[in-house]
This record gives structure tokens, sequence and C-alpha cells, in this order.
């Protein structure tokens, strides 16, 4: 039973509706959360179990403001339910939550699988298919897009280990296609046994949910891409992903010695209250007002970028950031007009220092394969140096809705798309893509490390990430690839 099957299995057996219904499934009216809304739809709605109305209604919230802005008074208002047959059926809002994740993850699991063995049997691409369903899904339900691509992720360690199974689901599948492709085409892909077994499928299966991810979030709230541009990426991708079947993979080196924690972004600038007693200034110290005013700044930036590690971003208050950076509440709204301006500037600040060291990395080498691997060595460094600040920009920043949802990672990018003048020309189309398809698979691999408190060891994969950046260049006939 492959990993696609086993998560299936699982979320069907987890919750199943009154009609027997997978939890979520689409029902006459279109997809959950994709009808439009018209009195037909929601006469449609009416007839709905209330379970999966209310799923249904969940979804489509987490399109427009989230899962982290959304309340269970919002879900029963969208689903005309009341409180009462709420809880009859969750016992929370996380509880509810998570129950749409496993029915819609084991649904557009299930229909990748099928469309990956339906296209093999008659001998057509498996990689287009499966990437035309994940891509025909997410049109029609961009609220069930951003619940797996990353909201599940920042719902606590129920939700990061959901999300990580989804993801190690989807790769293998992935897999299976590109196996599948590269036997119909007669020319069996000789390294796909070591890329099964590498993290790589994982990485890129993130980066295959990124890419409409990117085009659907548009004002804080996710929408229908484009169609037409979203499909037209779709030979392109698949030759991007088929790349690193065709090529060896590279082992995880050892680091012998950790990086050291701290210093550089907001996060680890200084010890956690816990560690190192209250943090605010001794009565007896003299220092004058633009000190106190800078060290309680910097103090709050770390408290919520600690606090959003240690517990995650949604179950942390304004008192215990106060409390972490020794500060009063008056001084905290000095400073910040919320919880959620606090966790902007903070992931702001870290974003330019580590954009800060890429750059200087990417400008001490003229050769471009070199400033990339360069680049990236900074990035994994920065990153590994600052563990609270990395589980807050890749896991929780994402999830937090409002401004945060729009915040952009396209820094190593732009360093890859400076490659494509260097590219002939016939092969500068398909790295049009890669460039934002690698960008999100280096993004996914690191994520994939946070999530499991491992970013210390991000280092270990500098010749993993550099070969998820550069090797479509060098198919496409970049030198020193």
């Amino acid at each position: 039973m492959t990993d696609s099957q086993t998560y299936t299995q699982t979320a069907t057996m987890r919750d199943v509706d009154g009609d027997g219904r997978p939890a979520g499934s689409p029902v006459a009216s279109g997809r959950t959360g994709s009808a439009p809304r018209t009195g037909s739809a929601r006469g449609a709605r009416t007839r709905q179990q209330p379970r999966a109305r209310i799923l249904g209604a969940l979804t489509e919230l987490v399109g427009e403001q989230g899962y982290a802005c959304s309340t269970v008074a919002d879900v029963i208002a969208r689903a005309g339910a009341s409180r009462r047959t709420f809880y009859e059926h969750f016992a929370n809002m996380e509880t509810c939550f998570l129950t749409a994740a496993d029915a819609t993850a084991a649904r557009w699991l299930e229909q990748a699988a099928g469309a990956v063995e339906q296209a093999a049997d008659a001998h057509e691409d498996a990689t287009e298919a499966l990437l035309r369903e994940l891509f025909t899904a997410s049109l029609d339900s961009p609220g069930a897009l951003r619940l797996l691509a990353t909201d599940l992720a920042a719902t606590g360690q129920a939700g990061l280990e959901r999300s990580e199974l989804v993801l190690a689901a989807l790769g293998q599948t992935l897999c299976e296609a590109l196996a599948a492709d590269a036997m119909d085409a007669g020319e069996p892909l000789t390294h796909m046994s070591a890329l099964e077994q590498s993290v790589l499928p994982r990485a890129l299966a993130g980066a295959v949910l990124r890419i409409p991810y990117a085009r659907a979030l548009r004002g804080g709230r996710m929408r229908r891409a484009p169609r037409a541009e979203l499909m037209s990426l779709i030979p392109d991708l698949a030759e991007w992903a088929a790349t690193y079947g065709s090529m060896g993979v590279p082992p995880i080196a050892t680091v012998s010695q950790p990086p050291p924690a701290g210093g550089r972004a907001p996060g680890t600038l200084s010890l956690s209250s816990g560690a190192n007693g209250r943090r605010g200034l001794s009565r007896g110290d003299s220092v004058s007002r633009s000190f106190m005013v800078h060290s309680q700044r910097e103090r709050l930036l770390d408290a919520v970028a600690n606090l959003s590690a240690a517990k995650g971003y949604d179950a942390v208050t304004i008192p215990e950031i106060v409390q972490e950076a020794g500060v009063s509440v008056e001084a905290f709204y000095e400073h910040f007009s919320g919880r959620e301006d606090t966790l902007l500037v903070a992931n702001e600040l870290g974003r330019r220092k580590a954009l800060a060291l890429m750059q200087r990395a990417y400008r001490s080498h003229e050769q471009w394969p070199e400033a990339v691997r360069a680049t990236i060595a900074a990035l994994l460094g920065f990153l590994a140096s600052e563990p609270s600040f990395t589980r807050m920009a890749l896991i929780d920043v994402p999830a937090a809705g409002g401004k945060l949802a729009t915040v952009h990672e396209g820094a190593l990018e732009g360093l890859l798309k400076d490659g494509l003048g260097l590219l002939p020309a016939r092969g500068r189309g398909p790295a049009q893509v890669s460039a934002e398809a690698s960008t999100a698979a280096v993004r996914e691999l690191c994520r994939g490390y946070a999530a499991a408190g491992r970013s210390p060891e991000l280092p270990s994969l500098h010749d993993v990430a550099a070969h998820l950046a550069l090797a479509p260049f060098a198919l496409a006939g970049m030198p020193g690839c």
C-alpha cells in the first residue's frame, strides 16, 4: 500500500459524513467551498448534512481570511447552523479544522493517485496528469489549497504531523508518475530509487502546491488563479520535476559542529526569560531613554519569535509576549499596534538580515553557479543559527492571515532568474518556471527540517539544496552546474 493510499484510508475511516461521503467531499452543487454565492448554491448547502455544511463553510473561510482569523461564530454564520449544532459534531474549532484537513487531503491524494494510474494505463504523460488534477482541484477550491499548503502546518503538532504526511504521500505519487513516464518513453530513470529514498520528493511536492498558491493569493485572501496561465505551466513544470529523477541525488552531509545560535535576527538575540530571568533592564542601570526604547523593542521582537517557535503563533497572547520581554503592556503598545504587527516586524527584520547575507555571498563569486551555491550556504547557515526565526518565518507567518499572508519570500528566486540570460535560448522557457519551482522546493526542504525541530542541521542539506536550485539549469546547458 502506497503512502497516498495509507493516508486516504486513514482519513476516510477517521471522518465520514452521515451520508457515507468523506467529510467536505464534493456535493451536487460542485466541490465544497467552490460554488458561487448564489441563491441556488445557498439552497443546495441547506440541504447538505449539517456536518458537511460546517466543514465546507470552514474551508471557504480559510480561503478568504485564513484559519487564524476565523472563529466558530464565523463558521456557523457561513454554514447557516447553530452553535449547538457545531458542538454536537466538533469539540472545538481546531477539531473541526483538522477534520476538514483530513477529508481534503484524503480526497486530493486519492484523485491524484487515480489520475496517475489512469494516465499510465493509457500511455499518456502521468506527471502532467498529476499536475492537471492538483491544479484543477486548487481552482475549484482555493480554500482547500490554502488549508493544505500553509494553514495546516501552523495548527500545532497535530497539524504539523498531518502536513508532513500529506507532502510525503504526494511526493510518493509524484515519483510514481515520473517512473511511469520514463518507462513509457523507454528511458527508465536510473536514479529513481535514490530519489524516492531522499528528502527531495517531499520538497518537490511542496513546491508543486506552492505554484497555484502563489497565483491564487491576492490581497491576503485566496481567489481563483487565472486558469489559462496556471494550466500553461504544466508541461514545463513536469519537465522540471523529471530533472530530479534523471540526475543523481547528492547525499546529506555531516555537520560536525552546530552553528552559533542567535545574534543576527529577532528570535534568538538573547535567551528566553526562563533561562535568563526577567529580561527587563535593572533599576540601577544608567542608560539613555533611546537605549531603553531600543532594548524594549528588541526584546519584544525576540519574545514573539521565541514564543511562536515554542507553541505556535496562534496560541501566543500579548500578556505572554510582555512577560517574556520584561516590559509593560503600555510599553508594548508604544512600539506596536498589536500582536500581528509585532510578528510582521520581526519577520521583516529577520528576512532583511538573511537577504543581506545572501547578497554578500552572491557577490563574492564571479561565476553564477558558484555564486548560487554560496548564496544557499549563507541562507542555510543563517536559518540554522536562528531556529526560532526559522520556525516563525517558514511555518507561522504564512498561515497567520491578514497582512502576513502576503509576505513575499522570493529572494532566492530573483538570484536564480539572474542565470536565465546565461542560458542558451532553447533552455530559457522551462527555466523560467524552474526558478520559481526550485526556490519553492528549497523553501520546502528547509520547512521540513524546521517542522521536525532540526533547523540547526540545515547546513547539512547544502548539496541537496544546491542540486534543487541548479539541476534544471544544468540540463538546460548551463556550464558549471
